[in-house]
């Protein structure tokens, strides 16, 4: 049997935990728990790799991420807190728990897929120190930090387990700053007659029905290598890096919606008007703006059902079911340049 190779880097661990999962899940039921799980993992591996670093580890609570910068790591701390908050994540009428994260600077032994050595220990041992919805640091990761960029307030000195030295620790100050993202294609779903369903069906009917609402855009999102930023009941918004996977996200979403209504007939169809559109972003107090996202709820609701509308420049972008899409044929006066796919209803 071969003998894993070994060797030694200086990498800033991340170690994110949920608070409180283990009740959490224990209240849920096995689809609720698989949803739960794929939204935190989302936002978490997201901002992670966003910020350039390597999610090594997934402990069923808990994460661990290496970071070849220092400031990298804080910045995608910062990232998931917001992801976090913003999102406010609830299965049901059930709040998930919040986030408490370490970071610490260190030699670490590279394996295979793994970290070993003091200072995975090192944020093993803090994390359970460590608030919820704090960020705490050791003082290697402040020593090498920028300290323009970020501000911190020191906590105390811990003795850990196994750990030969004592370790001063400081928390990650928040201060919410808007932060921008460059060329991000956005996607939005939107349901046509919304309110007139919500009163014509049982409140555990509609339950169901958004549930199935969610499940599909999680689903795409996953696939596609997006994130789901915003829930706002019929109304859902993702993101994406690619035009490419944009689009093939809005036209899985309603193949997806086509089998959900063979596969449910005694549910209500899930009739989506879908917008893409591309530009930059921006994220404040854990929440997402721009004009490429007013444009796109825009769009969506002006859209007749089961239809996906698509901005120029996405379309030629795109690369991607191009012979799929045509001009509008009744041009929208702010978009005269967007093109139109027909996708037929879920209900035909």
């Amino acid at each position: 049997m071969a003998e894993k190779q070994m060797r030694t880097r200086t990498l800033t661990i991340l170690q994110a935990d949920l608070v409180g999962s283990t009740t959490t899940v224990s209240s849920l039921t096995r689809q609720e728990m698989t949803d739960y799980i794929e939204e935190v993992n989302q936002q978490i591996t997201h901002a992670i790799r966003q910020f350039g670093g390597d999610p090594f580890k997934f402990t069923g609570d808990g994460y661990l991420a290496s970071f070849e910068s220092a400031s990298d790591c804080l910045l995608a701390a910062q990232q998931i807190q917001r992801n976090m908050s913003g999102r406010n994540l609830t299965i049901g009428d059930k709040a998930v728990g919040s986030l408490r994260i370490v970071a610490h600077t260190a030699d670490v032994i590279v394996t295979e897929g793994d970290l070993l050595g003091d200072g995975v220990a090192t944020v093993a041992r803090l994390e359970k120190l460590a608030p919820p919805g704090a960020v705490y640091v050791t003082e290697t990761v402040r020593g090498v930090c920028k300290r323009a960029e970020f501000e911190f307030e020191y906590v105390d000195t811990y003795t850990l387990r196994g750990i030969p030295d004592p370790v001063r620790v400081y928390e990650l100050k928040s201060h919410e700053k808007l932060h921008s993202e460059n060329g991000v294609y956005v996607v939005v779903s939107d349901i046509k007659r919304f309110s007139q369903l919500t009163r014509a069906v049982s409140p555990e009917v509609l339950e169901d029905y958004l549930s199935a609402l969610h499940r599909i855009h999680r689903q795409a999102a996953r696939t596609f290598s997006g994130v789901l930023a915003k829930i706002l009941g019929d109304r859902v918004l993702m993101t994406f890096q690619a035009p490419a996977d944009a689009v093939a996200a809005a036209i899985a979403l309603q193949e997806d919606a086509m089998v959900h209504c063979q596969q449910r007939p005694d549910l209500p169809p899930i009739d989506l008007t879908i917008a893409i559109t591309g530009g930059d972003v921006y994220r404040f107090a854990g929440d997402i703006y721009g004009a490429p996202i007013n444009d796109a709820f825009s769009l969506a609701s002006r859209l007749d059902d089961c239809a996906i509308v698509a901005e120029a420049g996405v379309f030629q972008q795109a690369g991607i079911g191009a012979e799929m899409f045509v001009p509008l044929s009744h041009p929208i006066s702010e978009w005269p340049d967007c093109h139109l796919q027909l996708v037929a209803c879920p209900r035909s």
